[in-house]
């Protein structure tokens, strides 16, 4: 729901706060004695029912705005695969943002990095194969080593420096 949509709802609550509360404290005049009896005029008690309803909301809402992405990210990210949530933070910035904009629908899945879906492809396909097969791996990326990987072994322990020379 957009953020305008709601401010208006809650401005529409505050209203008819206003108007039950005024319309209350004319029927509780009423039965003691008309409004001179009351502390305040109807009016004011409007103000203070549109007050209580709408001062709590606001402060949600305002809250919720600041710490929108933080909840969210972070909802998004507890539901990845732990070697997903492995990576280093700008490597999962990026992950996420590509996560929000799919699902945003402001990118399709022809703009998506090709290299990515081709290697997204690759894993897939090693993973049905590892069932039955033992697979051996030269890649630059640890991540995808852990991903694809068995089991969970320290990144040093199976992996080797290669040096081509300068």
């Amino acid at each position: 729901m957009q953020t305008t949509t709601v401010f208006l709802v809650l401005v529409a609550l505050a209203c008819i706060s206003f108007f039950l509360g005024r319309r209350r404290s004319r029927a509780v005049a009423a039965t003691v004695g008309g409004v001179k009896a009351l502390h305040s005029l109807p009016r004011h008690y409007g103000y203070m029912a549109a007050a209580w309803a709408a001062l709590p909301a606001l402060l949600i809402l305002v809250l919720w705005l600041g710490l929108e992405s933080r909840v969210l990210d972070n909802l998004v990210v507890a539901q990845l695969p732990q070697s997903v949530q492995a990576m280093h933070p700008s490597e999962l910035g990026l992950y996420t943002n590509q996560i929000v904009g799919y699902a945003s629908a402001s990118i399709g899945l022809e703009q998506l990095d090709k290299a990515q879906i081709a290697t997204a492809r690759i894993e897939e396909l090693m993973d049905e194969l590892k069932e039955n097969y033992t697979i051996a791996i030269v890649t630059h990326s640890m991540q995808q080593a852990a991903r694809v990987s068995q089991r969970n072994v320290p990144d040093e322990m199976y992996t080797e420096n290669i040096n081509l020379g300068e």
